[in-house]
């Protein structure tokens, strides 16, 4: 069965992510522990959702003040195994050589982690797959950064501003660095966007497409 946005809008992780411009995600990194959780584990941690392991993947991901970096952890319990890991996505980190070197002297049969994988992060445009969906379809737990969290109001808050501008001025024309928010839109403000984009790019001359 195909999953649609507005199945997917359900989740309120995934609704979080999607107020980020895609542009700003650049890298993807997966963690998987030696941590073998047990049922009992499961049901202790159910209410605190992992959160001083999340706490310690993103220090071992990114040092110091979490306000300083754009960044998402999500944890999960294989179903197979039960091992802990950890997908997460991160803006440009300036420490990535040494972020791998530090997985490399940690990953082995008995050591933090049995592997992982760190990779550009592919939008959701250019690829069939869809990343930020993917981690967030079961965890036990995730952990926003500070930024992150900041970063989601004030996206939130600009939904808000261009639904008020747009009934109160039809003909209000939404600037491209917001365009990932028309999903977050009324129908009716939707609608309206859509016939100033027409109107708009008719006036300059050019042509829809694109």
């Amino acid at each position: 069965m195909k999953v649609t946005l507005t199945d997917k809008k359900r989740n309120p992780d995934y609704n979080n992510l999607l107020h980020i411009p895609e542009n700003k995600w650049s890298w993807t990194i997966t963690g998987v522990t030696n941590n073998d959780i047990s049922p009992h584990q499961m049901l202790v941690n159910s209410g605190g959702g992992f959160q001083k392991e999340l706490l310690d993947f993103k220090n071992f991901i990114v040092c110091g003040d979490m306000d300083c970096v754009l960044g998402f952890v999500s944890a999960e319990v294989q179903q197979i195994g039960g091992k802990l890991h950890f997908h997460s996505v991160w803006e440009e980190l300036s420490n990535i050589k040494c972020i791998k070197l530090r997985f490399d002297s940690y990953t082995g049969p008995n050591e933090k982690f049995i592997s992982y994988n760190i990779e550009k992060y592919v939008p959701r445009y250019i690829t069939n797959k869809d990343y930020l969906c993917y981690i967030v379809k079961d965890p036990v737990g995730v952990l926003y950064t500070n930024k992150l969290k900041k970063d989601i109001r004030y996206y939130r808050s600009k939904v808000n501003e261009i639904e008020r501008k747009l009934k109160s001025k039809p003909d209000y024309f939404i600037s491209s660095r917001f365009n990932h928010l028309k999903n977050f839109l009324s129908k009716e403000g939707s609608d309206k966007n859509t016939e100033n984009h027409l109107r708009y790019i008719l006036k300059k001359g050019g042509d829809t497409n694109g």
